[in-house]
């Protein structure tokens, strides 16, 4: 099955973070970069476990999507069809709503809670991050035992929490 690949900006991300440990003065800013560079891979972990999941789907999975259960009936390379609500629906794979993308990735993982890790980065650098939602994952995971030390200071980052409220 072909799924998205993943971004090309993870390179120009890497770019910028090798860029940003150049110029960090000081073990806090070193600390500032060390932190978005821990999240940014976890992003493409994400972004490479979401690939994989999607690979696995197969006809007759079901997946919890919001309030109710998606049946997949069929898959191939260019879509997937599935019933909604009892409404057949298809979409290729570039249009697949990301919340239903996302329910796969998050029955797909096991239990660890270092899974909780990648699906925190997932809402934290979405298209319209949810701060709210990484949080609550990353709590999760530590509470389970990952470590997200590197990560909750994001959360209350100036410069990611000016660039939200833009």
């Amino acid at each position: 099955v072909q799924t998205c690949a993943l971004p090309i900006y993870h390179g120009r991300i890497a770019e910028l973070l090798q860029a940003a440990a150049g110029q960090a003065n000081g073990p806090d800013a070193k600390k500032r970069v060390a932190g978005w560079r821990k999240l940014a891979a976890f992003h493409k972990g994400f972004l490479e476990y979401r690939r994989q999941a999607l690979a696995a789907v197969k006809g007759g999975d079901e997946y919890d999507f919001k309030d109710r259960k998606i049946a997949i009936v069929e898959v191939d390379d260019a879509q997937l069809k599935y019933q909604d609500d009892g409404r057949p629906k298809t979409v290729s794979w570039e249009a697949m709503p990301a919340g239903l993308a996302l329910a796969i990735v998050t029955q797909w993982f096991d239990a660890r809670p270092e899974n909780d890790l990648y699906i925190g980065a997932y809402h934290f650098a979405k298209r319209e991050p949810s701060p709210q939602l990484a949080r609550e994952h990353w709590e999760k995971a530590e509470a389970g035992g990952a470590d997200a030390s590197a990560l909750m200071p994001l959360l209350d980052d100036p410069v990611f929490i000016r660039a939200v409220a833009e």
